[in-house]
């Protein structure tokens, strides 16, 4: 018999980062809603869409899309947010069709995680510590 009361995911003092809300539990960073243009190509066949991405953290994004690529699809991603642009490799972690996809990124270099990062803590100072999605 455990000692003591233990805490489970959905408990109101737990972040929602660590409860895993979206995604069965795997997100272990923050995601911020971001409202920005991407495109995504998928790597072995070469399809290309156009799409809106909703949300955005240092370890991915979700893509909302009608067709999403399949979960384990390699895929390149050009993210713009005003004037920027960051482009990346990445890998479909979860896809519901007429819904979108949520990517996680695979290989991005020091000068993307800067930009990331900066894109990031502009959208925390505006929404406040502690805020998470």
């Amino acid at each position: 018999m455990p000692h003591g009361p233990s805490k489970r995911a959905g408990d109101d003092t737990t972040p929602a980062s660590a409860q895993g809300l979206r995604y069965g539990g795997r997100r272990r960073v923050p995601r911020y809603p971001f409202l920005a243009a991407v495109e995504v190509t998928e790597l072995s066949s070469g399809a290309r869409l156009r799409a809106r991405m909703s949300d955005l953290g240092m370890q991915g994004c979700y893509v909302q899309t009608l067709n999403p690529f399949p979960v384990g699809a390699l895929v390149l991603l050009r993210l713009v947010n005003r004037k920027e642009s960051l482009e990346t490799t990445g890998r479909v972690c979860h896809s519901q069709p007429t819904l979108g996809m949520g990517l996680a990124f695979t290989d991005l270099k020091f000068d993307q995680l800067v930009m990331l990062e900066d894109w990031l803590v502009a959208l925390g100072s505006k929404r406040g510590p502690g805020s998470y999605i």
